[in-house]
């Protein structure tokens, strides 16, 4: 294999990055590592690297903030992705099945096969692999301190949630969904490309999959507490859009949403406040090495 290119974010609430380089070394001798930084512009900086580098493989170890930079950095190259998982929720991992212990993540980098995924692209030129939600997932994730995420992992966003299950503000949001409109009610909009809602076991469906040329689009109507629990045992038992306060819907090329106010938003991680959002799905983005190849 050509050079590899290895992104570490020593930031990351699981990041060792000592211990990911000398992994990575054992097996890919050509290798150059950057390490992101505190401030400044990760996909400028990644983008730099990939042309100095030129690497086929470009690996990220972090969370999936991280890897949507960098899957923003290396959109229109044709170099493969590896994520060794260093951050709270590792959706993107858990999704296509990459080990969470080091050596194993490392060993999927060298043997694993490549697997192509969606992504959406935002208007602002993000590109998130996983998800992007406006409202109370947007609440969730911007009241969860990093110092909580490093210490309590994926219950650090439960914590977050307990009060906000008690009292769910409902909007008004506007979809469209390849040019055709509708109105909801509800507590948030999801637009996902992976089944993972974040925590252990927690999924939308399993009709939602990285690989099938669309988004799906899921509005959650509940408000009060019981709807609430419903919804989130839903999810415990693997189907959250089976609920009927939830509406899945389903988009191939472009989502708009589009609130009355600037609510809570966040985009793989990364979090900010948006009245309306627009996003085109783009098919087999970019290919990720999986333990296994995808299913016909």
């Amino acid at each position: 294999m050509s050079r590899v290119l290895a992104i570490l974010n020593p930031r990351s609430s699981r990041s060792d990055p000592g211990a990911v380089e000398q992994a990575l070394r054992l097996r890919f001798p050509r290798l150059a590592v950057v390490l992101a930084p505190d401030e400044g512009d990760l996909v400028a900086l990644v983008r730099t690297a990939i042309e100095r580098v030129g690497p086929e493989l470009v690996v990220v170890s972090g969370g999936d903030g991280t890897v949507s930079a960098v899957a923003s950095a290396a959109a229109g190259s044709r170099v493969r992705l590896g994520v060794v998982p260093s951050g709270t929720a590792n959706v993107l991992a858990r999704e296509l099945g990459i080990p969470l212990a080091l050596e194993d993540a490392c060993d999927v980098l060298a043997h694993g096969m490549p697997r192509f995924v969606d992504a959406m692209d935002l208007t602002d030129g993000r590109r998130c692999l996983c998800r992007v939600a406006m409202g109370v997932f947007g609440e969730v994730a911007e009241t969860t301190s990093a110092e909580t995420k490093k210490l309590a992992g994926t219950l650090a966003y439960a914590a977050a949630a307990v009060p906000l299950l008690t009292r769910t503000d409902v909007r008004r949001f506007s979809l469209e969904l390849d040019g055709v409109a509708a109105e909801h009610e509800g507590s948030c909009v999801v637009v996902t490309n992976v089944a993972h809602i974040g925590g252990p076991g927690l999924r939308w469906s399993d009709a939602v999959r990285p690989d099938d040329g669309h988004l799906d689009v899921f509005v959650v109507h509940s408000k009060t507490l019981p709807e609430n629990l419903g919804v989130l045992w839903n999810a415990i038992t693997g189907d959250a859009g089976a609920s009927p306060d939830v509406t899945h819907l389903v988009a191939h090329r472009r989502v708009i949403v589009t609130c009355d106010d600037e609510v809570a938003m966040v985009a793989d991680g990364e979090l900010g406040r948006e009245r309306e959002l627009r996003l085109r799905c783009v098919v087999a983005a970019l290919e990720v090495m999986t333990p296994r190849a995808a299913e016909p």
